[in-house]
């Protein structure tokens, strides 16, 4: 994937408006930390980054261009208002582009399964992302799995069947299931017959008139 540069602005948090302020103007307040560099406050476009972020998500190089230098970050973390669920500020991770970081990936199921397709098996998905570890430039945005691998009833993918770029290595067990295909069980329903008594069913009637009679 083509790595992304989004332009930033230097902020001043003594001077500058309130992240509440920014948001009103059309900006998104930020953070850039990490091992190579001081806290940076950062302002940023909120539609540019919302377009940005839904390309990169938190596991692939975006560059944050400022005035003087491009940092190459990832996005860490995003913190979303409760009442609307929009995002209010996001934390930007500097890496060293030498030492290997680890990060889950999401998992994006394509394809269709022909046992489900044909045999009218239930699909399983057991896992939705994995840990990966690799150098910055390497990291991946998504994993695909290909659904079609499941052709017969109680098939398995498996964590080894994942195929994945040169330098990226899966650190979940290979054992470990992703998808698998089960027979479609109908569900039993249980009969609860009555007791059947063996009196006989008295007559209310008669029973009344003996008593009169009495």
């Amino acid at each position: 994937m083509t790595e992304l540069t989004l332009k930033a602005e230097i902020r001043d948090i003594k001077t500058d408006k309130k992240a509440k302020h920014l948001l009103k103007d059309g900006y998104l307040s930020g953070v850039i930390y990490g091992p190579q560099t001081e806290n940076l406050t950062i302002k940023i476009k909120m539609g540019e980054f919302l377009k940005a972020f839904a390309k990169v998500g938190e596991s692939t190089i975006l560059n944050i261009s400022l005035a003087d230098k491009t940092i190459p970050v990832f996005v860490h973390d995003v913190f979303k208002d409760p009442r609307t669920n929009k995002i209010t500020h996001a934390d930007f991770y500097e890496f060293n582009k030498t030492h290997k970081l680890k990060s889950e990936i999401p998992l994006k199921f394509v394809g269709e399964s022909k046992a489900v397709k044909e045999l009218g098996a239930v699909l399983n998905k057991d896992l939705d992302h994995v840990e990966v570890e690799c150098l910055p430039e390497d990291m991946i945005h998504e994993i695909e799995i290909d659904l079609a691998l499941l052709e017969n009833i109680n098939d398995i993918i498996f964590v080894s069947s994942i195929k994945i770029p040169k330098g990226v290595k899966i650190l979940n067990p290979e054992d470990q299931a992703i998808a698998s295909v089960v027979a479609y069980e109908e569900e039993k329903v249980e009969v609860v017959e009555a007791p059947i008594s063996t009196e006989a069913p008295k007559d209310e009637k008669v029973e009344e008139k003996v008593e009169e009679k009495k």
